[in-house]
């Protein structure tokens, strides 16, 4: 089941990482910058839809035990946010 997200928060979350991919997690298969941070742009709106264009992506709660707050969020591109779900803890 999807993590629904105040809108408000999620807007805050994409100006906050410049409308690109927060993953910086070594074990993905991103392409990666310099400092190891995924390259892919995120397109406003994209997270509503249900696709799977490039530029999609979804937010993530970073500790879920924790509510969701700007703090606690992060924006993972589809093929980031898949690899997440399928990495185990």
């Amino acid at each position: 089941m999807r993590q629904e997200f105040p809108h408000t928060l999620v807007r805050q979350a994409y100006d906050r990482c410049e409308h690109r991919c927060e993953c910086t997690n070594p074990n993905c298969d991103h392409d990666a910058d310099k400092y190891g941070r995924c390259t892919q742009m995120l397109r406003w709106g994209a997270w509503e839809e249900e696709n799977d264009s490039p530029d999609s992506w979804e937010p993530h709660l970073i500790d879920p035990d924790r509510p969701p707050y700007i703090s606690n969020i992060c924006l993972l591109c589809t093929n980031c946010s898949q690899h997440a779900a399928t990495q185990p803890g």
